[in-house]
């Protein structure tokens, strides 16, 4: 049928005007809502303070740790060998155990 039309597709003026309104609601709805959400991060972001940054603060520890390096190393060669010899007398077997083997029967 080429002379019918859909019923739907016809639309009035006051259709028409009733889209704009409705569009033009929401548009400013929309705008509300985008002005309070950049109210929001602007509360959320964190202002810029004075002093060192986090970043700044954690590169001057690395820095002080790795100057501390051979210190650290030298102490740690020193306990080894103060530390050694008391390991060593524990795991080895004692005379004075009374003759007993290791599962504690005497031989």
């Amino acid at each position: 049928m080429p002379n019918s039309q859909d019923p739907q597709s016809v639309r009035t003026a006051a259709q028409t005007e009733q889209i704009a309104a409705a569009v033009g609601q929401q548009t400013a709805m929309l705008r509300t809502v985008l002005e309070r959400l950049d109210e929001l991060v602007q509360l959320l972001t964190p202002k810029p303070s004075e002093g060192p940054t986090l970043d700044e603060l954690l590169g001057g520890l690395v820095t002080l740790v790795s100057d501390q390096t051979i210190l650290l190393k030298r102490i740690d060669a020193r306990t080894a060998v103060l530390v050694e010899p008391h390991l060593q007398s524990r795991s080895s077997p004692t005379v004075s155990d009374g003759g007993a083997n290791r599962r504690g029967t005497r031989e």
